[in-house]
């Protein structure tokens, strides 16, 4: 079931992208921004598991940026009132 799920997910995925050129850019850009910040991740983590410590630094810099992204919003609702 999770399978087909997934199957489904990537193939609807797809035919959007093939659709719609203007959202299979904005696709490449977020997949882009993601590999950025992985390499970024890879190269901050510790020599002794590579993999955990750029997972776990990842988790913190996509953090750091929903909460940043989240007091923008806010801020600049309430500036421009």
């Amino acid at each position: 079931m999770v399978v087909i799920a997934t199957i489904a997910s990537i193939v609807f995925g797809i035919i959007k992208m093939t659709q719609d050129p203007k959202f299979a850019k904005k696709i490449l850009y977020i997949v882009g921004g993601l590999v950025v910040i992985f390499i970024i991740a890879y190269g901050l983590a510790d020599s002794s598991s590579k993999l955990v410590g750029m997972g776990i630094i990842a988790c913190y810099i996509l953090s750091i940026g929903a909460i940043g992204a989240i007091a923008y919003a806010e801020l600049s609702k309430a500036f421009s009132k």
